[in-house]
């Protein structure tokens, strides 16, 4: 199963309902609501995980992002990551 996670509500009802889920998306307002360390924590919860997605719109700088990828590929060394974006936040695109 794919979800695509918007907000905190879809989190919950995901991380409930997370056997078979193998593919994420966390859009920028569910990441800016609980931050980089949340998304690491909740993306740990889903059993099943192979493919996952990140909107960039919250991380500002280039080093950020870096950081971050290198934390998803140390806590998840199997996992496929890749970036995404919404166009939500400051008018900010990704890439």
């Amino acid at each position: 199963m794919k979800l695509d996670l918007e907000c905190v509500d879809d989190l919950d009802w995901a991380v409930a309902h997370s056997d078979g889920v193998v593919e994420l998306r966390f859009g920028a307002l569910l990441v800016r609501k609980i931050g980089a360390e949340g998304v690491t924590e909740s993306i740990g919860r889903f059993p099943d995980l192979e493919r996952f997605r990140v909107a960039d719109d919250y991380f500002r700088e280039k080093p950020e992002r870096d950081a971050f990828e290198a934390s998803v590929s140390t806590l998840f060394p199997d996992l496929a990551f890749s970036w995404t974006y919404d166009l939500r936040i400051d008018g900010r695109h990704g890439r």
